[in-house]
């Protein structure tokens, strides 16, 4: 094989001529020439480098506001890191059982800006114990503590019941939640304001002289407080709805660490004097007895004397004269 090659290559050289020679080495360079230029100029492909990812919680279903998460409606998505939006919720402990804030779409990725991650964030409700229900009752200056009472605090509620002929009180509730005065459940009643405008409020026992104020002052004092929602078990709520009925209700103002928390003394009495004259008098007669002796007889009127022409009658004891005629 390589004789005939040898063979082949020694009969074209000399049939090619030195003309031929130069054409073909010609051809040959430029071939060559352009090889090495586009090995040279051939642009590297670059190595891919891998993309980092990060695991994310997602909606499996669409979730509506204020609904409850449960795990069920979520699942778990790799998505890269740089596609990761701010406050993404990587694990599904943090979310689970807490409302969603706003509609979640099926795939979304869960944030914490979409769900109340404290449940007191969800509005007045969130603010209610599991346990409890709010109910509100009327209150006034008086009654409701002249608005020291804030959300938050805690109060015993006191039950003042009037009749004809005492005054009675009980404590109907103790240690009881304030959840909002005047439908205010987050920023109290700002009292101070008021207080420097020169309003006044009449106490009990005041008097008229020395609540100087004008009637205006009087009635923006008065309509201050008007409501007081409590948090209480269905069962005190009813109790104390239906309480109400039988007089006046009042607050009383918990210290932030009492020494007791319940009282025993729950109720008290104050008879008034003022209501005996509504009750029938006695007779202060004596009565009679078998063993007191019979009253003497009332002596007998004196006899009238004989009727006579003229003079004046005169009566001495049981005997009448008539003298001067």
């Amino acid at each position: 094989m390589i004789t005939k090659l040898t063979k082949f290559f020694k009969e074209l050289s000399e049939k090619l001529s030195y003309q031929h020679w130069l054409i073909l080495a010609g051809i040959i360079s430029i071939l060559l020439g352009a090889l090495v230029f586009f090995s040279l100029n051939k642009p590297e492909t670059p190595q891919a480098e891998p993309i980092a990812t990060v695991t994310v919680v997602a909606a499996a279903q669409d979730i509506a506001p204020k609904t409850f998460i449960k795990e069920s409606m979520l699942t778990t998505i790799e998505v890269p890191s740089h596609l990761v939006p701010e406050g993404a919720v990587t694990d599904m402990k943090e979310i689970i059982d807490k409302p969603a804030k706003v509609a979640i779409m099926r795939n979304d990725i869960v944030t914490t800006r979409k769900v109340f991650m404290d449940i007191s964030m969800a509005g007045f409700t969130g603010n209610i114990p599991p346990d409890c229900r709010a109910v509100t009752i009327g209150i006034n200056d008086i009654t409701g503590m002249a608005g020291f009472a804030k959300p938050g605090d805690f109060v015993d509620v006191m039950l003042i019941s009037k009749s004809d002929t005492h005054v009675s009180g009980r404590i109907v509730l103790q240690n009881v939640q304030l959840l909002a005065i005047n439908q205010n459940g987050d920023v109290p009643a700002n009292t101070d304001s008021d207080a420097s405008n020169g309003d006044a409020v009449k106490m009990p026992g005041q008097s008229s002289s020395s609540s100087s104020g004008s009637a205006s002052s009087q009635g923006k004092a008065s309509d201050k407080l008007a409501t007081a929602t409590l948090a209480l078990t269905p069962e005190d709520a009813l109790k104390l709805v239906t309480d109400a009925q039988d007089g006046t209700l009042y607050l009383v103002l918990r210290p932030y660490k009492p020494r007791d928390k319940f009282t025993t003394e729950t109720s008290y009495s104050h008879f008034s004097v003022d209501k005996a004259t509504n009750v029938p008098q006695r007779s202060t007669a004596p009565m009679p007895s078998a063993l007191s002796p019979a009253p003497a007889p009332a002596a007998s009127a004196p006899a009238p004397a004989p009727a006579s022409s003229g003079g004046i009658e005169v009566i001495r004891g049981t005997t009448a004269t008539r003298e001067g005629a």
